[in-house]
């Protein structure tokens, strides 16, 4: 069917044939057919295969259903908990998404980018030792490991650890010359402004900061603008005036 639609042919598909095209595409060379089908069970791959399909497509639940099913089938399957982990962490399941680090780095305690997304966790909670202490073995595990070396810099420089943060964050910059969000911490650093801030650090900055904006807005920034605009109306119109709206 590839083929066919590569060499120019035409085919009206309806409902859930584009899906299935997808899945035939993810399961070349990948058994996805059950015992009673073919006499063997299914490779689990086929359904971390589809799991990554569906994570792509946007499709966070049905990839979820997939990685669940992929380490319920082998339960030693790291990549498959390493991306149920995220999936677990972006629907705010912490407490899942931790046991799936866990288990992915129980089953491959080499794996790199588990021990990032576990020391991105840890920084979304505000442990910043424990996530400086995986951001530490994952470049330990993989020392091009550009993302890390960057994480690495942020926790030492909210810890007010400024030499090692510079040189974490020019190691990213030697692996990564694209990093805009490290090159813009060097420059930071080394007490020179720049014209604008990355996208990027402008968004870590504010999901930083959202937790606590209310809290911060009022008793730090002392915010009363509501406040004071209520008083001045109170006082100028009379107490038995309403508005229409």
């Amino acid at each position: 069917i590839r083929d066919y639609v590569v060499g120019g042919g035409f085919m009206f598909a309806m409902c859930s044939a584009t899906d299935s095209f997808d899945i035939a595409l993810t399961a070349k060379g990948v058994d996805i057919a059950e015992a009673m089908f073919d006499g063997d069970p299914s490779d689990p791959d086929y359904a971390f295969n589809l799991g990554n399909v569906l994570q792509e497509q946007g499709d966070a639940a049905g990839a979820r259903r997939q990685f669940e099913q992929t380490v319920k089938l082998n339960p030693q399957h790291a990549h498959a908990w390493n991306n149920l982990g995220i999936l677990l962490r972006e629907a705010g399941e912490l407490d899942y998404a931790f046991e799936a680090y866990s288990r992915a780095l129980k089953a491959d305690p080499q794996f790199a980018d588990a021990q990032f997304n576990l020391g991105n966790l840890y920084e979304e909670l505000g442990d910043l030792d424990n996530a400086l202490a995986s951001y530490q073995k994952a470049v330990n595990l993989n020392p091009a490991f550009a993302k890390a070396f960057n994480n690495l810099g942020n926790i030492y420089y909210s810890l007010k650890r400024f030499e090692e943060a510079h040189e974490a964050y020019d190691k990213a910059l030697t692996l990564d010359p694209s990093s805009e969000s490290a090159r813009h911490m060097v420059h930071a650093l080394d007490g020179t402004t720049t014209d604008t801030a990355p996208p990027e650090y402008v968004q870590r900055l504010f999901d930083k900061a959202a937790p606590e904006f209310e809290e911060r807005l009022v008793k730090s920034l002392r915010y009363q603008s509501p406040k004071e605009l209520r008083n001045m109306l109170d006082r100028i119109v009379p107490a038995d005036k309403t508005f229409a709206r």
